[in-house]
């Protein structure tokens, strides 16, 4: 599978859908799960052929020396033979038919394992992307507070110079600075390594670099249902988890099938014709012969074995059962816990955005007051450090609402079309 190549301007302006379409193609998990399609879909091929009867053709030449005698000279004999035969399963108790059965439900689940192979990769890369987007967020909040450390630093400063403000609000200012400094350089250390991981997941080396775009580009904004309900309803019929493990369950009831089919016989048709010519003999002439026959097999004192099959056959089938409620129940608890997490990440939005006027109003009237000599420096940088928290945290709570809403996506078993909407 050859992916389609990124241009150096993906690469500064890295969106989800871009990280998610080289991903997918490039992932080994999802080429390994086709290959699993391709196998089974052999299978099923395969099962089918049995039920057709089978041709078999044969030539052969021979040459043997026949001895000289008292009364007679020796002599050379070649045979030439030619053959053409056929067999056919008539009837088997339903053993191709359960073998053919057994095999559909394998490709069925193959085919469901692909899809939630998909939502797994899907997740993944989601998972990485918001950790390197999250932080590519923080760095730039740390780089916004460093430039408003600084205009503190100078209005203290200015301040000091003009002897109206002292040496230590200077040096206060200085230090918030320099923390704020010391923040954006360690943050700048967790991006390295949250790119490193989110390229090498999309395949490729650990040193691409790469940048995020704008918040409002880079996670698109999917609506999420409400109806928990029909979203239950939907996870039990169509997630593809759940879809793979009943075709595993399927294909166990029909393997049982199938065992109790071996242990009853079979019966076939076997035919062939020949035909024979002898060379360079006096009177040698063109052979013909036919045979037929009606063949019933019928295994004797096998019970045991046929017993003990059935028995592991029903323990598997009961195992993959218990694997099919248990991914029920996982499944539902995660999409109730997915809508709580939605709704929680939209109040923690509304919130946030409050928070962030009030910070920047406080930021303003402890600046001015400050700058006009009534204010002193612990509440200009006390203002300062939650104005750069609330920027971070508008920032942060609209990438969790919308990497929950994608995640509830996932959790129902499809991805619905997004936009980039705010």
């Amino acid at each position: 599978m050859v992916c389609g190549a990124l241009q150096a301007a993906d690469f500064s302006a890295l969106t989800l859908p871009m990280v998610l379409d080289h991903a997918l193609c490039a992932s080994p998990v999802m080429r390994q799960a086709m290959m699993t399609v391709v196998e089974r879909q052999a299978g099923v091929d395969l099962a089918q052929v049995n039920n057709r009867p089978r041709f078999n053709a044969g030539a052969s030449v021979n040459t043997f020396r026949v001895a000289p005698t008292p009364n007679a000279a020796g002599y050379s004999v070649k045979n030439v033979a030619g053959t053409l035969g056929v067999s056919w399963v008539l009837f088997d108790f339903g053993l191709r038919d359960a073998s053919l059965a057994e095999n559909r439900a394998l490709l069925s689940g193959a085919m469901a394992g692909l899809g939630n192979t998909q939502l797994n990769a899907v997740a993944e890369t989601l998972r990485l992307y918001v950790e390197a987007l999250s932080v590519w967020l923080r760095r730039d909040s740390l780089l916004q507070a460093e430039r408003v450390a600084e205009q503190s630093a100078r209005a203290a400063t200015a301040k000091y110079e003009v002897q109206v403000g002292s040496l230590s609000e200077k040096l206060q200012a200085q230090t918030a600075l320099a923390q704020n400094t010391l923040e954006r350089v360690r943050a700048n250390g967790q991006w390295e390594t949250a790119r490193a991981a989110l390229a090498v997941h999309m395949g490729f080396p650990v040193t691409q670099k790469m940048a995020m775009p704008a918040l409002d580009a880079a996670v698109p904004f999917v609506e999420a249902a409400t109806d928990i309900d029909a979203m239950l309803a939907y996870v039990r019929e169509n997630h593809p988890r759940l879809r793979a493990l009943q075709a595993e369950v399927d294909a166990q009831q029909n393997r049982g099938g199938a065992i109790a089919a071996e242990g009853r016989g079979s019966v076939s048709l076997l035919a062939n014709t020949q035909l024979n010519r002898t060379l360079n003999t006096a009177g040698g002439g063109l052979d013909r012969s036919a045979t037929a026959s009606v063949v019933a097999t019928i295994p004797l004192f096998n019970q045991d074995e046929k017993n003990a099959q059935l028995a592991q056959n029903t323990a598997q089938t009961n195992s993959k059962l218990s694997q099919l409620e248990q991914a029920k129940r996982e499944l539902e608890t995660e999409l109730l816990r997915q809508v709580l997490t939605v709704q929680t990440e939209i109040e923690t939005r509304l919130a946030a955005r409050a928070l962030l006027q009030s910070a920047e109003q406080s930021y303003q009237v402890a600046l001015g007051r400050y700058r006009g000599g009534v204010g002193s420096v612990v509440d200009l940088l006390t203002a300062q450090a939650a104005l750069s928290a609330a920027r971070l945290a508008l920032d942060q709570s609209y990438l969790a609402q919308a990497s929950a809403r994608l995640r509830l996506a996932t959790v129902v078993g499809k991805l619905p079309q997004t936009t980039y909407a705010r």
